[in-house]
């Protein structure tokens, strides 16, 4: 009867894996109606004229124009790490928001006026996007509030990209040489060169942020309130996301004879040389992050049934792993707020390196925490996931012992043998877990009641599945020994189970569940030893001397995933 039982676990396990491994289409985005706006971040006067007569994006971008397309660069004493090469995305929304960029490109698509109101009319003249809905819920008399989900037409808003080029060290040939010791026969060049940060941002105008625009700061029309309202939208703050961060190095130049006496260059020279080095580090930035990745696809959530977004190996996309979902918002006192919304598992990478057949495909995952997930604004960012769970329970029913576990989600390993591309949730959460647990309790032996002491240990395979986003349950099978101690003498107990069982989880945050145990324990064989570890008898009644140590248990306690 219990190898029938133990049987039936295994098969119910089986059916189950198999059951959760469904196969689901790619949702791809259309790379057209983008906005762009190239940005330069220097304090030399000379590259900020060549950048602003020189530089406009071209192609399937529509050109964002902002008022001023070079930025100075920020004191370092409100940088938040000052020996990082590259600006962190905090750092980009100080200097961004300092520099207004976020009102600069909602003036643009909604044709913000002189006097703070926007031009209805002069939007839907430039057929960028369609707002009627949202002008025709403003003025209804009851004045409901504006919620985005509701309306459509401003999706192209919402992929309104930056890309900042950062001047960082821009020489003379004569200043390269002389710094890094050139011999003179070697010195054959003159013109500039000059290293470089290149970043990707986008302004993140999701459902949360766009409604708040649309409620407080889209004025048609001159009212009592829209003096406030005016001054609150030229200090709100605006998210942005940073996609892409890279360094790179770039030189405009012309050849001279080596050995000579350099008298300086000509002042028209010099200028068009600068010129060219400007379009030389804007061309290859944006060629870059065109062949590295679809920009107008970044972590965003693309869909949600299944949840996907456009990232995969070139980003360092692994399998089984777990990601942060987050969005932005505006608070009351216009700051931006990033609020968690939940955390998703990897269940399909795609290999989307360039000249790999997935670049443009979507990676997949599945939901194991938080509120309702959806692609509007929503974006990933990756977890510190060491792949290791702890846990700790006290079963109250049945063989009762006060236990502590450790899981490992070994289906970590899978990535790399899975076929990119392949949707896998049938091998994901998979792992192997060690339990240890402990109990004392008064029994009779040799006609006497004594004092026992009773140690267990057991390791074993799970799998998690997820019916819902806040709850999870995991069968499992196990290998285990039990021994048993007691007062006045060195003999020992021993015996060894199989366990079979189910736990159900129910998320108290995103990483701490609530953990309900079922369990059934098979035992094998009996041992009697003594203090020697000799065997005194080889079929030791265990039952018969604990009739609570077998069989089925019930137990509570908590997890915490790392």
């Amino acid at each position: 009867m219990k190898l029938y039982l133990l049987l039936i676990n295994l098969i119910l396990c089986s059916f189950l894996l198999n059951a959760q491994n469904i196969q689901t289409d790619n949702n791809n985005e259309n790379p057209k109606n983008k906005g762009l706006v190239i940005i330069g971040l220097t304090n030399n006067r000379e590259v900020e004229k060549q950048f602003e007569e020189k530089i406009s994006p071209s192609g399937d971008y529509l050109n964002i124009k902002i008022s001023d397309n070079v930025l100075e660069p920020l004191d370092e004493n409100v940088l938040g790490d000052v020996e990082s090469e590259l600006f962190s995305e905090k750092d980009l929304n100080l200097l961004l928001n300092n520099n207004k960029l976020g009102q600069q490109i909602l003036s643009f698509w909604f044709a913000r006026q002189a006097d703070g109101t926007f031009d209805i009319k002069s939007i839907q003249e430039k057929q960028y996007l369609d707002i009627h809905e949202v002008v025709s819920l403003l003025q209804q008399t009851d004045k409901k509030r504006v919620r985005a989900e509701d309306i459509s037409g401003f999706d192209v808003v919402n992929k309104s990209y930056i890309i900042l080029v950062d001047f960082k060290d821009i020489q003379t040939m004569e200043e390269y040489y002389g710094q890094n010791d050139i011999e003179d026969e070697y010195r054959i060049l003159e013109g500039f060169i000059s290293g470089f940060n290149y970043y990707l941002v986008k302004l993140d105008f999701n459902n949360l942020v766009a409604s708040h625009f649309f409620n407080n700061y889209l004025i048609t029309e001159e009212t009592e309130q829209s003096l406030s309202k005016k001054q609150e939208f030229v200090t709100v703050d605006f998210p942005f996301v940073l996609i892409k961060a890279k360094s790179d190095q770039v030189a405009s130049t012309l050849h001279t004879t080596p050995g000579s006496e350099s008298s300086g260059l000509d002042p028209e020279l010099s200028k068009r040389l600068l010129g060219q080095l400007v379009n030389l580090a804007v061309d290859k930035a944006l060629l870059n992050i065109e062949r590295e990745e679809h920009f107008y696809k970044y972590n965003r959530i693309q869909s949600t049934k299944p949840v996907a977004a456009s990232m995969g190996v070139n980003e360092e996309l692994k399998f089984d792993s777990r990601y942060s979902v987050f969005t932005n918002q505006i608070n009351e006192s216009g700051k931006v707020e990033k609020e968690k919304i939940g955390v998703v598992k990897s269940v399909k990478v795609v290999d989307n390196r360039p000249g790999r057949g997935g670049v443009g495909d979507l990676s997949e995952f599945y939901q194991i925490g938080g509120k309702k997930t959806t692609s509007s604004g929503m974006y990933l960012e990756r977890k510190k996931d060491l792949g290791i769970n702890i846990g700790f329970d006290r079963s109250f029913y049945g063989p009762v012992n006060t236990s502590g576990r450790i899981e490992y989600y070994f289906s970590k390993l899978f990535d790399g043998t899975i076929q990119p591309g392949k949707r896998a949730q049938g091998l994901s959460s998979f792992k192997i877990y060690l339990e240890a647990g402990f109990n004392d309790g008064t029994y009779e032996i040799e006609e006497l009641n004594r004092n026992f002491e009773f140690l267990r240990g057991s390791i074993g395979l799970s799998k998690d599945f997820y019916p819902v986003r806040f709850m999870h349950w995991s069968p499992f099978v196990g290998y285990g020994f039990e021994s048993a101690t007691y007062s006045e003498s060195d003999n020992i107990i021993s015996t060894n189970y199989v366990e079979t069982g189910l736990r159900l989880g129910i998320n108290i945050t995103h990483n701490v569940q609530l953990i309900a145990t079922f369990k059934n324990d098979f035992l094998i064989n009996t041992v009697l030893l003594d203090g020697e570890r000799e065997v005194i008898s080889e079929n030791f009644n265990y039952v018969r001397t604990f009739p609570n140590r077998k069989g089925v248990s019930l137990g509570l306690g908590f997890r915490i995933m790392l």
